[in-house]
């Protein structure tokens, strides 16, 4: 363990917040060692010794505080399954609902493309005349060709 390590680690360890026991026992270690940190520790525990003697004057905002009340209700909603917003529903519905109605219609027998050629065709539907050319242009003063 270095110091910047054990810096980030100290006040944990201190306050008896840090649970790893691995951990514990290298930063005990580390501190027993280290100078730097050992004078950061005996810091640290005389700064927590000092804020545990302060009398704490009782005075409206300690006395009718709200904290233990949003605690418990904190507490309680913590324990609590999460519930999904209804929006979040509609959204999964309504994107179930597109995918089964695009594959669906991917998957729905589609015509085939093209004429349909019939079956039995009938002599005389099946004769297609040819088509007639169209007259060839004249322009409006040639006079050869009348009718």
């Amino acid at each position: 363990m270095n110091c910047g390590e054990a810096q980030l680690e100290l006040a944990l360890w201190v306050g008896h917040d840090l649970t790893d026991p691995a951990r514990i026992e290298t930063l005990r270690r580390h501190v027993a060692v280290c100078p730097a940190c050992g004078q950061r520790a005996k810091s640290l525990q005389a700064s927590l010794v000092a804020l545990g003697s302060l009398e704490v004057h009782r005075t409206y905002d300690t006395v009718d505080s709200l904290w233990p009340e949003l605690d418990a209700r904190i507490r309680a909603r913590e324990a609590q399954p999460p519930k999904r917003p209804s929006a979040v529903r509609w959204l999964i519905g309504l994107a179930v609902l597109t995918v089964i109605t695009g594959g669906t219609w991917m998957l729905w027998p589609q015509p085939p493309a093209g004429p349909i050629a019939p079956v039995s065709p009938d002599p005389v539907e099946a004769h297609v005349a040819e088509p007639v050319p169209p007259p060839p242009y004249r322009s409006p003063g040639d006079l050869s060709h009348q009718p």
